[in-house]
């Protein structure tokens, strides 16, 4: 059996086949008469070597690529006469456009498919491939991916090691965060190559490199000063990553520098509400908490700012327990940074921040429909779904067996409803998990009600009263959008 690629187009090498059958001609042994006689071909099977391309998280302008194998079991030539993706895939996902090709008998052929996200969130697609196989006139592939936008922070991004004598060494650590979306991929650490061995690094025993941080997770980064003289020692640490904003971050390494910049300590400030990715309308009051720290004034002498971007939204000051809230309205529209910056005394400044999105209320919403309390959870059912968006159809999966799927992301308004239709087809068991209703990250309403019956008594979800119908449905529920 040959392979051809179809990387991103779909080349075979056609195969003709044909039999000359020579009889005698005359009295001479010698005499022959040659004819030529086609042979009569079977039919063809259309298999692929999977009916799903799932890219999993792609970050937002990388591409990836992944090949399907569409292999001919039958006993005749295939005939691919088109290959196209249908009219609810997104954008982001490509192939180059194919011309009528065929198949020969036991053959293969590879169709790969390309996903390039431009902006973070779930894509869906599917690819139907038109085939002269006469029991599968169309064979449909179908494609999902998840934008992400992975971001690094570094805290503190300065370590000053004071004076260490020569054979002495002296630690401190960074904390290493991974923010945005999607994993974080941590690919390399390094010093200047005059500074090895003065200054080194070291991670927690089980974490090696290439390190994976999901989102909202850190690492704690250890960093050693072994002088070899008193004389100042300044560098930087850098730090690789697949930040695609920042690819390298960096953490300024100060020894036996006369410059100490906790002199004066700058306030610490860590921002507690809003969380990343929380969803918000222009028209809301977004409240801005935190909690601020300095250790020489006391938290009250602070002055902090909110910001939205470059953009100014509000000032105020923590109360004795450091604690500090500030209320605002009208943030811009689209992907916001909101920062919390305070200021002591001595003009030191200490800030953190978040990014968020602000939707206007005029335009539709971007909902997703999940499996669990956050909108990255999966969920099953089992056989076939029709998910309607006011009796519309937005999401349907028709293959007759158990499947799991990932959040189902949909375009929707306040008030909308959302039905969700359950068939059976198979003897013994159908289910559902229990749907969740996402508007960002943590604004989510209850669904609809997950159910497992099953006809079989040796089955955990056997139910003496339930006998199908098979096919037919079992469950139909709805709920009204009534977030945000």
């Amino acid at each position: 059996m040959s392979r051809t690629s179809l990387a991103p187009s779909i080349r075979l090498n056609r195969r003709f086949f044909g039999v000359s059958l020579c009889i005698l001609a005359g009295s001479s042994p010698l005499g022959l008469a040659c004819t030529d006689y086609g042979v009569t071909i079977g039919q063809p099977t259309v298999e692929l070597s999977s009916e799903t391309i799932d890219f999993g998280e792609v970050i937002v302008g990388n591409q990836s690529t992944i090949g399907i194998l569409v292999k001919n079991t039958g006993d005749g030539p295939l005939t691919i006469d088109s290959a196209d993706l249908d009219g609810t895939t997104s954008a982001d996902f490509t192939f180059m456009d194919l011309t009528s090709f065929t198949i020969d008998k036991g053959e293969e052929a590879e169709l790969s498919v390309r996903y390039v996200p431009d902006i973070v969130g779930q894509d869906y697609g599917r690819v139907q491939l038109g085939t002269n196989d006469p029991s599968a006139a169309i064979a449909n592939i179908d494609l999902a991916g998840f934008g992400v936008e992975p971001a690094i922070d570094l805290d503190p991004d300065v370590l000053w090691f004071g004076k260490v004598a020569a054979g002495d060494s002296a630690s401190l650590s960074v904390t290493v965060s991974a923010q945005g979306t999607g994993t974080l991929t941590l690919s390399d650490i390094a010093v200047p190559d005059d500074l090895t061995g003065v200054y080194t690094w070291t991670l927690p025993s089980a974490v090696g490199l290439p390190y994976d941080l999901p989102a909202g997770v850190s690492v704690d980064l250890v960093v050693t000063f072994s002088p070899t003289s008193t004389s100042e020692t300044n560098g930087e640490l850098t730090l690789t990553s697949d930040d695609p904003h920042s690819h390298e971050a960096s953490v300024q390494l100060l020894g036996n520098s006369a410059d100490d910049p906790t002199g004066n300590a700058s306030p610490v400030v860590s921002l507690t509400d809003p969380d990343w990715g929380d969803y918000f309308l222009t028209d809301d009051t977004v409240t801005i908490q935190g909690v601020a720290y300095d250790e020489e004034d006391d938290p009250t002498s602070l002055v902090c700012l909110a910001y939205a971007g470059l953009i100014p939204i509000g000032t105020g000051s923590p109360d004795s327990s450091g604690n500090i809230s500030i209320d605002s309205t009208g943030l811009p529209v689209g992907d916001v940074n909101v920062l919390l910056r305070c200021l002591d005394t001595q003009g030191s400044i200490g800030e953190d921040s978040v990014d968020v999105v602000v939707w206007d209320p005029a335009d539709p919403i971007e909902y997703v429909l999940s499996g669990g309390d956050t909108l990255y959870d999966w969920w099953e059912v089992d056989d076939d779904i029709n998910i309607y968006l006011d009796d519309v159809l937005v999401y349907a999966d028709t293959n007759h067996t158990q499947d799991t799927h990932p959040p189902v992301t949909l375009t929707a308004e306040l008030g909308q409803e959302i039905r969700v239709v359950v068939t059976d087809y198979n003897y013994c068991d159908t289910s559902l998990s229990a749907l969740q209703l996402h508007f960002g990250m943590s604004n989510r309403q209850s669904g609809v009600d997950g159910f497992c019956y099953s006809a079989c008594p040796d089955h955990d979800c056997y139910d003496p009263d339930y006998a199908g119908p098979w096919p037919g449905v079992v469950y139909e529920d709805s709920f009204t959008i009534s977030i945000p």
